[in-house]
């Protein structure tokens, strides 16, 4: 029954963990805690129920919890995405410090804290979390794996799988590690290849976000006037409120569908 007691706010903290996007086991690549975000996102989410009472009177208030949430998630896989791009693109260097270390004869374990050492961050970061779990007993393997769950990157995937399949067969490892690192490289530019092509969609973005600010602001410096009807009357504020909601679920959708396109 107590152990039962001790799990209940265990599991709604990781409930509360699930709805806000916050992931533990990564906690060191984010700026702040889950609640500080969620806190530090209630200034715009108070605004957006503001302009959501416009059109749904007093339930409007009922959405603040929601962008609340959206507004969190959204920053914390924006700092999660962030953190991966910089680990993909520095992997391969790693790979070729770690064959360059074994080549020399120098241990994997200790060529994995050669990196944990000398690497750039966040891979120092994550190699040296490998390297202390080595250190308390964990299998190297087992650690390696981990990582690569921990971090969600396919490349680090094919790392561990390559380790544990060159321990069981045997072969040259520097060779497999300097193949998967060259492999990595090719698939990071192909990837940034795509990303260089959206570029144009996402200018469009940026341009279809600032052209409705920017004409507001002129027409408030011409005729302040014309535009208060928008912030003064409540047939005003409903279509402002319209334009607004109208405006984000179009950005949200056209960045969809260039997440989905490079995928």
């Amino acid at each position: 029954m107590l152990a039962a007691r001790q799990r209940e706010p265990a599991n709604l903290l990781a409930s509360i963990h699930s709805v806000f996007g916050w992931r533990e086991d990564r906690r060191s690549q984010y700026p702040m805690s889950w609640w500080g975000v969620a806190i530090a996102a209630l200034g715009p989410s108070i605004i957006g129920s503001l302009l959501a009472t416009r059109i749904l009177g007093v339930l409007g208030w009922c959405v603040l919890p929601l962008i609340d949430i959206v507004l969190t998630r959204t920053f914390l896989n924006w700092r999660v995405g962030k953190v991966s791009r910089d680990l993909l693109s520095q992997f391969p260097d790693a790979l070729s410090m770690v064959s360059r270390s074994v080549r020399v004869g120098v241990p994997l374990g200790e060529a994995i804290k050669v990196v944990a050492r000398e690497g750039l961050s966040p891979t120092k970061e994550e190699f040296g979390r490998a390297s202390d779990a080595v250190a308390i007993g964990v299998d190297l393997e087992t650690a390696l794996v981990e990582m690569a769950q921990r971090n969600d990157l396919a490349e680090y995937r094919f790392f561990a799988t390559a380790l544990a399949l060159q321990s069981q067969t045997g072969g040259g490892l520097t060779e497999t590690l300097d193949t998967l690192a060259d492999t990595i490289r090719k698939r990071d530019a192909a990837r940034k290849r795509g990303a260089a092509l959206a570029s144009e969609a996402k200018t469009s973005i940026y341009v279809l976000t600032a052209l409705p600010m920017i004409s507001g602001l002129m027409l408030w410096f011409s005729n302040p006037d014309y535009i208060n009807i928008l912030f003064i009357t409540e047939g005003g504020q409903k279509l402002l409120a319209i334009a607004v909601f109208m405006l984000c679920l179009g950005l949200f959708s056209m960045q969809q569908i260039i997440k989905r396109s490079l995928s």
